[in-house]
């Protein structure tokens, strides 16, 4: 496609909603890393909320939580939302969470580790990308589908700025982390309240934010005759 001088590509991707349980004790990118190899996915954006979290110093990232705790900080996450990638035989993060320690010595975090422990396994809603051999930037290797309401499009900045699109997932070009959303830029990956899944996977207006600032994104959009003209 050719939106000006600018070239847009759209990629209809295999993705499905779904909902998991990944397991507490293992660090979040452990876990996540777990759920999308369990599920088949190269990628998930998902949420999780109202999780027990805690951080235990010196604690290997491979290593079993104690049975008896002397020293660590509990909290509470209140949402997080991560796009979560393979990238080889890891994982990576990158979104925007809500969350706090039930320590009044520790300082209030911008980045939360990919590295914090779930005290107990949570519940996560999200959309997931199936594996294929399409690689893409952001999302991995997915798996291209002819017939999709999930299109990724690609392409500079400025074009994507002035694409049909009604709801959209995506992050900033180099960015990995979860960041606190009240240093964010923009609102967030789904700034949306936590309400039922549907609606959780299905409020992101992209009016919230700037779309030209990303270079990749998902995007869900329902008028599929629409979304076929980008091909």
């Amino acid at each position: 496609m050719t939106q000006g001088k600018a070239k847009t590509r759209a990629i209809p991707v295999k993705a499905t909603r779904f909902e998991d349980i990944i397991d507490g004790y293992f660090p979040l990118q452990e876990s996540l890393r777990q759920m999308l190899n369990r599920n088949g996915f190269a990628s998930a954006c998902i949420t999780l909320t109202h999780a027990p979290i805690m951080d235990i110093p010196d604690l290997p990232p491979d290593a079993p939580v104690p049975l008896r705790l002397t020293q660590g900080i509990a909290g509470i996450a209140e949402r997080l939302d991560i796009i979560v990638t393979l990238d080889g035989l890891e994982a990576q993060l990158s979104g925007a969470g809500k969350w706090y320690w039930y320590s009044k010595e520790r300082a209030p975090s911008k980045l939360l580790s990919p590295l914090t422990r779930l005290a107990e396994p949570a519940i996560v809603q999200g959309i997931g990308l199936v594996t294929g051999g399409a690689q893409t930037k952001t999302f991995g290797k997915v798996s291209v589908r002819e017939e999709s309401t999930f299109v990724i499009l690609q392409g500079q900045r400025n074009a994507l700025g002035g694409v049909p699109h009604t709801f959209s997932w995506a992050k900033s070009p180099g960015f990995d982390g979860i960041c606190s959303a009240a240093d964010l830029r923009f609102t967030g990956l789904f700034e949306t309240p936590a309400r039922e899944f549907e609606r959780i996977l299905t409020q992101c207006q992209t009016s919230e934010r700037h779309p030209s600032e990303y270079t990749e994104i998902l995007v869900l959009n329902d008028q599929t005759k629409c979304m076929g003209s980008l091909a």
